[in-house]
């Protein structure tokens, strides 16, 4: 049988599909961002079932092949990406534009851009900013959880225990927490990475296939009404944990497959092209005014 889940893989397709509708759109689909937080569960649960699927005691070796297999996947796309938009930044925008990213490019190739935009401040929702890097703050707090989990994983162990409390913990943090700290914050961001591994942890399975759950959760994602935070990425995240479970694997849903077999590139190049042309386009209204 392949190796391929399917039905993640529609998952992931709906949830780019949201994100590059809320960056084109934001006041048609306000609810697009949350795409992120379908990401995070999907990420929580596919690294525990990989980690749960090292049969090693070897503390090296385990390491080698859980974070070989990370980077060479996550680490020449998303540096490739970095390098070029400075280049087509610089020739486009110019020398002024490419000096102002050149901070939001190096803590992104760091994958700490998360902690520099909570440090700045930055308003993931205000429209006009030209940050060329900003959605890199979710690949951050991926790598983040991706540095201490799996060593947690390897000396403690499958502990649900410990699962739970983590889950909680972030979850408490993340409702009594402001804006941006909620957003931008990785431990105020565990909680979904957790919600995604506690399914594996705690062994549900689907027991009959359920893609009425998929439906609900595109509604959510793109209706025109904007839901309030931190409902709305409970519902998120609520519905992508029952979606996992209760879907049937190894089953397609067609263009949703697809996009999802291309989100991660998709979700690096959407953003700057968004960017950069509404840049060029609000130059060429200057230079006719």
């Amino acid at each position: 049988m392949s190796s391929i889940r399917y039905e993640i893989q529609s998952l992931r397709g709906v949830s780019i599909l949201a994100v590059i509708c809320f960056h084109i759109a934001k006041d048609k689909f306000p609810n697009g961002y949350l795409g992120v937080d379908i990401f995070f569960v999907i990420s929580g649960y596919l690294i525990t079932q990989q980690l749960s699927n090292l049969k090693t005691y070897d503390l090296t070796r385990y390491l080698r092949e859980f974070y070989f297999r990370r980077l060479k996947r996550i680490i020449p796309s998303a540096l490739s990406i970095l390098i070029i938009t400075l280049i087509v930044t610089n020739l486009l925008l110019g020398s002024i534009a490419l000096i102002q990213n050149l901070p939001d490019a190096t803590w992104s190739n760091f994958f700490l851009a998360n902690w520099y935009y909570l440090k700045e401040n930055l308003n993931y929702f205000a429209a006009g900013n030209l940050n060329l890097f900003q959605h890199f703050w979710s690949l951050a707090i991926e790598e983040q959880f991706y540095l201490i989990w799996p060593l947690l994983f390897f000396f403690v162990g499958i502990r649900l225990w410990i699962s739970i409390v983590l889950f909680v913990g972030s979850f408490g943090y993340f409702l009594f927490s402001n804006y941006p700290n909620y957003f931008y914050g990785t431990p105020q961001r565990a909680w979904e990475l957790m919600a995604g591994a506690l399914i594996v942890q705690c062994g549900w399975k689907a027991t009959r296939i359920n893609y009425k759950v998929i439906w609900i959760l595109l509604l959510l994602l793109l209706a025109p009404w904007q839901l309030p935070n931190p409902v709305a990425s409970i519902f998120a995240v609520i519905l992508t944990t029952a979606f996992i479970t209760l879907a049937q694997p190894q089953v397609k849903m067609g263009p949703l497959y697809e996009l999802g077999q291309i989100s991660y590139s998709l979700y690096l190049v959407h953003f700057r092209s968004e960017e950069h042309t509404s840049e060029l386009q609000s130059r060429q209204y200057l230079v006719c005014r």
